[in-house]
C-alpha cells in the first residue's frame, strides 16, 4: 500500500500534500497549490486515505462526502475510522453511520466536497476565495 500522505493546517486553514516529515524536529513540510510551508506536529491534523477512489481522486478522512444512487441523495456527513479500522460516512445530524464499502458495493456515487473544514468555512464565508 502507498502512502497518501495529506494534512490540515490548524495555522492557515489549508489542506497540504506531504513533501516531507522531519520526525526529530518534529516538522513536516507541505504544498497546497503552490505554497510550501512548514509546520510542528501539532499545528496539524494528519488526513489518512481511505483507499477509495471517486473519479481520479482519492477519499480522505475528515472529507465531506455526498452519496447519491439513481440521482437522489442516500445522505451526506464526514468520512471517519471507526475502531475496525474501517472507514464510514458518518451524519451526527442525523444519527446515520454508513461503511463507504457498502456505499460504494451498492452503487452509490461519491461526491467529494473536500475536507469537511474547508467546506463548510467556506459556505458560511468565513475564508477567503483566492
Amino acid at each position: 500500500m502507498k502512502l497518501r500522505g495529506k494534512f490540515y493546517s490548524i495555522v492557515t486553514g489549508g489542506v497540504y500534500r506531504v513533501l516531507n516529515i522531519n520526525f526529530e524536529s518534529r516538522k513536516i513540510t507541505g504544498i497546497n497549490k503552490n505554497d510550501e510551508l512548514t509546520f510542528n506536529f501539532d499545528d496539524v491534523i494528519w488526513l489518512e486515505s481511505t483507499e477509495i477512489k471517486e473519479g481520479k481522486k482519492f477519499i480522505y478522512t475528515d472529507d465531506y462526502i455526498i452519496a447519491k444512487k439513481d440521482n437522489s441523495v442516500i445522505m451526506s456527513g464526514i468520512v471517519k475510522k471507526r475502531a475496525d479500522g474501517s472507514f464510514a460516512l458518518v451524519n451526527k445530524n442525523s444519527g446515520q453511520v454508513m461503511p463507504l464499502l457498502q456505499l460504494q458495493y451498492e452503487g452509490a456515487k461519491l461526491i467529494n466536497l473536500q475536507n469537511h473544514k474547508i467546506y463548510f468555512a467556506r459556505k458560511n464565508n468565513k475564508t477567503k476565495e483566492k
